[in-house]
């Protein structure tokens, strides 16, 4: 009877070991979420956008652009993408978590999602590939207009993605994206 409940005892711990997950997830067999995202605002109205400053990171990314490049207009729609580090052993759900216009004023504009997708794998030259994600979004035309060149103070976007193995979510990252206009 002792030895029944000893064999019981080793087969729930080697069942219990076996199934524990690792929170830090140190031990997984990937870890390209760890490497830097490149994020940036390339569209404005339909014309291309040409910020002159960028700073790119794990969990952050800046912009910083003039909108007086595209004249005194109002927002129509912009758009922006996200390169996101990825490998061969994970794949990515990536999602929009939020998006919102800051006005010199103060006030918080959301814009309208117009859409999204995914766009194809990277090589930036630094061993790491990419998955692109592109993201679409309109202002209203009925709204209270925007003026491009001095009503927009910045806009900050929240992505999130899942970095996801074959068996199971290995990491969930938080990726802020602001655009500064001036």
């Amino acid at each position: 009877m002792k030895s029944t409940k000893t064999i019981l005892v080793i087969l729930f711990y080697v069942l219990f070991i076996s199934c524990e997950k690792d929170d830090d997830m140190s031990s997984s067999s990937s870890t390209v979420y760890n490497e830097i995202a490149f994020a940036e605002i390339f569209q404005v109205n339909g014309v291309g956008a040409t910020p002159y400053a960028l700073t790119d990171g794990v969990t952050t990314a800046t912009n910083q652009i003039s909108l007086n490049q595209f004249g005194n207009t109002n927002l129509n729609g912009f758009d922006t993408r996200i390169a996101v580090p990825t490998d061969n052993s994970v794949s990515i759900n990536a999602s929009l978590n939020s998006v919102t216009i800051i006005l010199n004023n103060g006030m918080e504009v959301p814009p309208f999602f117009a859409g999204g997708e995914v766009g194809g794998t990277i090589d930036a030259g630094d061993s790491i590939l990419r998955q692109e994600f592109i993201y679409n979004f309109t202002y209203p035309t009925n709204a209270n207009p925007i003026n491009l060149s001095t009503d927009i103070n910045r806009i900050e976007l929240i992505y999130e993605f899942e970095y996801l193995d074959n068996e199971s979510v290995i990491h969930n990252k938080i990726f802020t994206h602001t655009i500064f206009v001036d």
